[in-house]
C-alpha cells in the first residue's frame, strides 16, 4: 500500500510542476500559482543525517556552563543543580519559569531582577548558539558569502533545480509559478541549496526575501532589495535562525561563523511550556507567512511532525486552507519517514490540522532523500 501511495505522491507533484511550468499555457492569463515548501527537522536530516536536530539538541550539559555565571545560578535556583544533564522537559520548564519571572516583577524574589534575568537568557541563548554551531561542523559562509563545509546531497539539490528551472523571468515578472519557503529550522541547509542554484552575477541572498529587510548581510548592505528583483523567493524562518541578529533597532543577517559574544545573540525560539513569540522579528514575519499560506495553491511539507506543543504554528498552517471550499482546489504533499506506521499515519497528521482534506492529500513515507531521487527520475513532459 505504501508503494502505491509513494508513487502517486511523486507522480502527482511532477504533474503539478509540469502544469505550472512557464512552458505550459494553462496559467498564461491567470494569477501565478504559488507552491510553498514547509520544512521541518526531517528536511535537514534528509540532507545530512548528522545535523543536530530534535529534542536531544536542547538538552543542557551542566558541565559545559561552568563559566555561565547567571545561567548556572538560575539552574540552582530552580533546583536542577544536582543533574548532570537537563532533559528537554527540564529545559521547557526552566525557560517557562524564566519568562514568567521576566514578565512579572513580583516573582523576582529577593535576589533576581530584570538585569540578572536578562543575563540568564543571554547565557542560555549563547549556550545553544555554541552547541548548534559546533554541530554544523563549520558549515558557515566564507568571506565571499558562499557556504563551505556542507555535506552535499545531489538528489535533493537536483530536486530543487528541477523545480526552479520551470520558472523564468518574463516581461512583467516571473513566468510559471512562485516558490516560497517556510521553515522551523535554525540552520542554513536551504540557503546552502539556494546558494548553489541562484548565485551568479548577484549573491543568492539578493533573491531571497526574509520577511524583513536586513540592515546588513554578512557585514555589507550591497545587495538588491526584493522590490528590484522579480525572481524573489520568500524564505521565512518561523523559529528564528542562527544568522538573525538584532543590532541597534534593526535586524541583520550574518551567515559567517559567530564570535560567541554576549553582544551578538541570534533570534532563536527556545523550547518552552508556553511558547511566546513577542519579539519584533516575529511581529514582522508572521503576517508575511500568513499571506504566503493564504495565497498558496500547493503546500509541500517535508519532515515536520506537527507536534502538539507547536500550537501557534499549527494555527498558522491552517491559514493555507481555513475553509472547506479550499480543499477542493488546493493540494497538500507530505513527505516524511514513516515506513512502519504507513500512509494513513501521515494522512491523519494532515487531517488533524486540515480536517476537510481527503482526495487532495498526497503522502510519501520513505523520507525526502528517497523522494527526491524518485522525482528527478521523472522527466518533465517538456523534455520528452
Amino acid at each position: 500500500m505504501n508503494d502505491n501511495s509513494n508513487t502517486n505522491c511523486v507522480e502527482a507533484f511532477r504533474k503539478v510542476i509540469d502544469d505550472y511550468s512557464y512552458h505550459s499555457d494553462e496559467f498564461a492569463n491567470k494569477p501565478l500559482p504559488n507552491i510553498t515548501f514547509f520544512l521541518g527537522a526531517g528536511f535537514s536530516r534528509a540532507w545530512d543525517s548528522g545535523m543536530p536536530l530534535g529534542k536531544s539538541l536542547f538538552k543542557i550539559n551542566t558541565d559545559k556552563i561552568r563559566d555561565s555565571y547567571f545561567l548556572k545560578n538560575f539552574i540552582r535556583y530552580c533546583n536542577y543543580d544536582e543533574k548532570d544533564i537537563l532533559s528537554y522537559n527540564d529545559v521547557t520548564t526552566l525557560y517557562y519559569r524564566l519568562q514568567l519571572m521576566q514578565k512579572h516583577s513580583f516573582l523576582h524574589g529577593r535576589f533576581w531582577d530584570e538585569v540578572s534575568l536578562k543575563n540568564v537568557e543571554i547565557e542560555l541563548r549563547l549556550y545553544y548558539l555554541k552547541k548548534i554551531s559546533e554541530g554544523l561542523n563549520g558549515a558557515f559562509a566564507n568571506e565571499d558569502g558562499h557556504f563551505v563545509g556542507f555535506k552535499q546531497n545531489e538528489d535533493i539539490y537536483h530536486f530543487f533545480d528541477d523545480v526552479i528551472n520551470e520558472i523564468t523571468e518574463g516581461e512583467q515578472g516571473p513566468d510559471g509559478f512562485r516558490v516560497n519557503f517556510l521553515t522551523t529550522n535554525y540552520d542554513f541547509v536551504i540557503e546552502n541549496i539556494l546558494d548553489q542554484l541562484l548565485s551568479g552575477d548577484l549573491p543568492y541572498y539578493s533573491y531571497l526575501y526574509r520577511g524583513f529587510t536586513p540592515s546588513l548581510v554578512n557585514g555589507t548592505n550591497e545587495y538588491i532589495l526584493p522590490q528590484e528583483n522579480e525572481l524573489t523567493y520568500p524564505l521565512i524562518k518561523l523559529n528564528g535562525g542562527l544568522e538573525i541578529y538584532w543590532n541597534d533597532g534593526l535586524y541583520s543577517l550574518e551567515y559567517r561563523k559567530p564570535n560567541y559574544s554576549q553582544k551578538t545573540i541570534p533570534e532563536l525560539v527556545l523550547p518552552c511550556q508556553n511558547q511566546i513569540y513577542d519579539s519584533e522579528y516575529f511581529k514582522m514575519i508572521f503576517p508575511k507567512a500568513v499571506r504566503i499560506l493564504q495565497e498558496s495553491n500547493i503546500l509541500f511539507v517535508v519532515g515536520y511532525s506537527f507536534p502538539k506543543e507547536d500550537f501557534l504554528l499549527r494555527i498558522l498552517l491552517k491559514q493555507f486552507a481555513d475553509s472547506p471550499r479550499d480543499s477542493r482546489y488546493k493540494k497538500i504533499f507530505y513527505v516524511d519517514f514513516a515506513e512502519r506506521k504507513g500512509e494513513l499515519y501521515l494522512k491523519n497528521k494532515i487531517r488533524d490540522v486540515f480536517p476537510d482534506f481527503d482526495n487532495n492529500i498526497f503522502v510519501y513515507t520513505s523520507g525526502f532523500k528517497k523522494y527526491a531521487k524518485e522525482f528527478i527520475k521523472l522527466k518533465s513532459r517538456y523534455e520528452i
